[in-house]
């Protein structure tokens, strides 16, 4: 839930619900052209052509996945790594810049899947600017893996739900 002083998490809500299609119950919407479509679309971005992105969309969110599972520090040192790369793939003509106002991008796509992938990057670019990436988690409880935000004051939390994952694994440790 997020905190009223914590703008990040709704923010970054659409990330990460895009990160968790990776484990998504009871199949990932991504591994179908028509689950694909249909979850762009839910989304408001119609998708005619699906196809030649789904695989786009798999790997964009895979390196995403990995950045989020890095340790806080390093991806504070290193932001997500290759961030360029993967908006250039988009080929949805987006451009950021960091410089000494910030973050500026600019957006030139149709809508659809690039769009989309457009659109999370841009989020994550600014997050990673600002550090709020550094406190986008994966939580490592058994057959878990959703993505979460972090909104602790001190940015120590482990897992997506101490009633669900945490519980677990701390009772797995006593016994």
């Amino acid at each position: 839930m997020a905190k009223p002083d914590d703008p990040w998490s709704e923010q970054l809500e659409p990330v990460i619900r895009y990160l968790n299609t990776a484990v998504a119950i009871p199949r990932d919407p991504l591994a179908t052209d028509a689950g694909c479509r249909f979850w762009l679309s839910d989304r408001g971005h119609a998708a005619a052509a699906v196809t030649p992105y789904r695989e786009l969309l798999v790997d964009v969110r895979t390196a995403l996945r990995a950045s989020a599972t890095a340790a806080p520090d390093q991806r504070r040192d290193q932001g997500v790594p290759g961030l360029r790369t993967l908006a250039a793939s988009c080929q949805a003509g987006l451009e950021f810049e960091v410089g000494s106002r910030g973050l500026t991008w600019a957006l030139a796509a149709p809508p659809g899947a690039r769009q989309y992938l457009a659109e999370v990057l841009t989020v994550v670019a600014y997050a990673s600017v600002t550090g709020a990436w550094q406190r986008v988690r994966i939580c490592p409880g058994d057959g878990c893996g959703l993505a979460f935000v972090d909104t602790t004051r001190a940015a120590g939390r482990t897992w997506c739900s101490m009633a669900r994952c945490g519980n677990r694994a701390k009772q797995a440790r006593w016994r």
